[in-house]
Parts: C-alpha cells; structure tokens; sequence
C-alpha cells in the first residue's frame, strides 16, 4: 500500500492536468482493434542482437520497427540464467502480486487498439517490462547460484550466438556491424559472469551496453516524422507568442490525392509547423470540444466538410463571421469538393490568391486586425494599447478609455480550464464564447484599466509538490531501511515441491 500510495503520488503531475482538460476537452472514445500498433509477442520478449528489426502495423502497413523498448529480455534472459531456480520454496504476496500485475499488462499490450479513451496497446510495452525486470531482479538478488557453471554461461552464449544469427539472416549486407554487435555482448556477457566487478564497473557497463544496443539500432524508425523539418524552420516559428492572424486548411478527405507533393499546399497535424504556418488546425490528442464538434472531428486536424460554411457564418452578438473572430485570415482548400465549396460559399471579400493542382488559397482583410495581443471583439468604443506582446499564457492590456456600451470582451484564444483574469487587479470571470473562444466580462463600473489574462495548467503546482513529496519520502526510506522493516512476519506463498 505504501509502494502504490508513493507511485500514485507522483503520478499525479500527470494525472491531475490531464483530467482537469477533459471537463471541455475530447478524446475519443469506443472499443476495436485493427492491429494498429500492436506489438507481436516476439517483440515482447525481444533478444536478437541489437541491428535487427521488427514489424509492426504503423501508418504505412506493415513496416520495419526499432525501439528500445523491444530490448528489455536482454535484462530478463541473464537473470534466468543467474539464478537457482531449484531452491525457489516461498515467495512474498507482494511478489505474487506484482506478478499478476505484470501479466494483466502483457494482455493489455495485445489489444484492443483502443479502449475507452485509452488509445494504442504499444503503450503499456515499458510497463510490462519494467514490472517483468523487477519480478526478475527479485529472484536474482535472493536466489543467486553460488557459482556460475560453464553449462550456465554457454547457454548464455548460445542465445548471443543465435540472435546475432538471426540478425545475419535477416539483415546480409551489414555483416561487420551485426558481428561487432554480437563480439561486445559476447565480451560483456563473460563480463558479468565470470569477472568480480566492482558497483562502480558493474553500473558503468550496464550503462554502456545499453547505450551501445541503442545507438546500434539505428537513430531512427521510419514512421517517425522528419524531425529536421522543424529545426530548418525554427527561426519562424514561436509558439509562445500570439500571432496578429491565423490560417486554416479545409482538407475533408486527406486522401484526395496520393501524390506526396500535395503536402507541399495542404496540412494537418504537425504539418503546420514544419511550414512555419500558424495553422488552427494541427494534432490535438485531447480535443476542445466545440472545436471538434464544429471543425475537426478526428485528432488530426482534418475537418467536416461543412466547416467552411461554419467559419463563414455570422455570429448574432457581435455581427463577426465565426472565422473573424478566430482571427483566421487566409483559407487554404484542398482540390476537390472542398475547394468547390468554399469558392461557392465566400463572400466577395475573399479573394483567391492562390490555386495549384492540389489547393486553392484564400485571404481576406480582418476587420479586427488592428486591434493588440488576441483581442478580437468588440471593434470600438474603447481606447487600448498593448504594453508587451501577447504570449500564450500571459497577455496584458490597458484601456485608457471604456464606452459604456463595451461588456464583455471576445479574445481569439481557443478556451481551456485554467484561464484567469483581473481588471485594476480584481479577478474577473473567465468564460466560453461559442463554446471555444475566451470571453472576459469587465466590471461594470469599469472606466480605465489595466486587463491581466493568465493561464496557469490547473493542479500543476500542487501535483509537482506531490510528485517531489514521494520522490523524497521514497528517498528517505531507502536510507534508514529500518523503516521497511515489518511487525510480524510478512505473508508468503508457498510453492508445491
């Protein structure tokens, strides 16, 4: 209970966030497996040498893998090997338990795909491996033999021998790396069998064969992002600062071409980014609500094939299109239906600027761009100067005059739990306008002023004290070990000869 108590606590940092998102956030939901990203039971106990690949279902099919995560049997087939298993009489319950516990997370890392909200069975794989090593590590350190057989280490050996094999078979033109491989875990494996390291040395070489069987592997899987893109557009994209105006992609059918060239004029998820495009629509794997009920029904960003007319719609309130309001200044159409729906939809302000084989771009005028920071509505009756720019978690303005007629005031952020603001230092509430938009009613004998707006991440502070709180008192009792000592005798499980 202690053990579970501590973890839970500093888990919290992750937990308690997260869930404070979902009162206006969206996950999806249901039960079904496709095979998507479900690890194969050889990929589970893994032990080939360090260049060998595996196949897994991604985005593209059936492609070639390599994770670290597939490298935790490397652990788990030593301490087999090193431990005497024939004097193994009793266990602890909590040894039990954690092993049961260990299994529950293997069946999780077959499926289904997703559960709930729970999305992506690879998940659980660290998980499951860590609770194996440490059930692993625990008849390591009790039930040691007492001297190593040339039996013992041969089949040690033999599995370094066989996997670098395998790995010959599967991959004949890297024969020198593949061999190399094989010769260092031969050499460590003699290492830790026959040789009296000292802590220092033994830490230092598990250390390095670890780094070693990563580095080996390749720097990287084929499904995972062209990273460089980003770094070669890092100098045009800040995403603290609040932009003056944003674009969005109405892109229905992703699918709409199979020409890779078509992402060179339409995006979604992390696409934005790589462009250098302060984009509305990108990978959210916990949705806004309102957002995906009125644009973008799935992760990815992409949108129904109405949320062009959405956009174009006018608020009653404020007299703004929806997309006036979002400060969204440029549309960019995919070829096809929805091109041909927007282009039927616009009114005669916007302009098409650009049209190519895959896309149609769109721009009009904001009639709130010359207002500070992301404040949108209302357009008049008020003076405001920005004294900073805006950034995304702190925006400050002061109004030097407020009509009488000026309320509420609109910004063009989209609205999260977490929002806080206060006028002349007294708190002020934070609301939803249509549900995505932030609203900040002023008080009504407000004159002039100064406007804060905030956002804090709801129960971080107190869940990084919880998580430092467990971090210490796991410290401390791993210190004075008298602690761990229990009053009575601990409960056991006998195993029948």
């Amino acid at each position: 209970m202690a053990a579970f108590g501590l973890g839970s606590a500093a888990a919290l940092v992750s937990f308690l966030p997260t869930a404070a998102m979902l009162k206006v956030g969206n996950h999806g939901g249901g039960i079904y497996n496709n095979g998507f990203l479900v690890p194969g039971l050889g990929d589970l106990f893994f032990s080939a040498n360090p260049v060998h690949a595996s196949r897994i279902m991604a985005f593209n099919g059936y492609t070639e893998i390599r994770q670290s995560i597939f490298y935790a049997a490397w652990f788990v087939f030593p301490i087999i090997i090193f431990t005497n298993w024939k004097i193994i009489r009793i266990l602890p319950v909590r040894v039990v338990s954690i092993s049961i516990f260990s299994v529950l997370l293997f069946m999780l890392t077959q499926g289904p795909e997703q559960l709930g909200p729970i999305r992506y069975s690879i998940r659980f794989i660290p998980y499951f491996h860590i609770f194996s090593i440490i059930i692993f590590l625990y008849f390591w350190s009790h039930f040691p033999v007492k001297s190593l057989s040339h039996n013992r280490f041969k089949v040690l050996l033999g599995i370094v021998v066989f996997t670098t094999l395998l790995s010959l078979q599967q991959f004949p033109h890297m024969p020198r790396a593949i061999i190399w491989s094989g010769v260092i875990l031969a050499a460590a494996s003699y290492a830790f069998a026959y040789k009296r390291l000292t802590p220092v040395l033994w830490y230092s070489l598990t250390l390095g064969i670890a780094i070693f069987a990563r580095l080996s592997g390749g720097p990287a899987n084929p499904t995972t992002a062209e990273w460089w893109a980003y770094v070669n557009n890092l100098h045009a994209d800040n995403l603290s600062l609040i932009p003056k105006d944003y674009s969005i992609c109405l892109i229905s059918n992703p699918t709409f071409s199979t020409d890779s060239k078509r992402f060179e004029d339409v995006w979604f998820g992390n696409m934005g980014l790589a462009h250098g495009i302060a984009g509305v629509n990108g990978y959210s794997p916990i949705g806004q609500q309102a957002l995906v009920r009125n644009f973008f029904p799935i992760v990815h960003g992409w949108t129904f094939p109405n949320a062009g007319q959405t956009g174009l719609s006018r608020d009653p309130l404020t007299g703004l299109t929806i997309f006036d309001l979002m400060r969204v200044s440029t549309v960019v159409a995919a070829a096809g239906s929805d091109a041909e729906r927007f282009a039927s939809d616009k009114s005669p302000e916007w302009q098409l600027i650009k049209q190519t084989k895959y896309a149609s771009k769109f721009t009009h005028k904001l009639p709130n761009q010359s207002l500070p920071g992301s404040l949108s509505w209302p357009l008049s009756g008020y003076t405001v100067t920005e004294p900073q720019k805006a950034t995304a978690t702190k925006e400050i303005l002061q109004f030097g005059s407020i009509g009488p007629d000026v309320h509420d005031l609109i910004f063009a952020r989209t609205y999260w739990l977490g929002y806080k603001a206060t006028f002349n230092g007294i708190s002020i509430p934070v609301t939803p306008y249509n549900g995505y938009l932030i609203s900040v009613k002023l008080p009504d004998n407000a004159k002039s002023g100064t406007l804060e707006l905030t956002f804090h991440i709801p129960f971080l502070k107190i869940s990084i004290f919880a998580a430092f709180l467990s971090m210490l008192t796991t410290c401390l009792l791993l210190v004075w070990r008298k602690i761990w000592r229990f009053s009575g005798e601990e409960p056991v499980y006998h195993i029948q000869k």
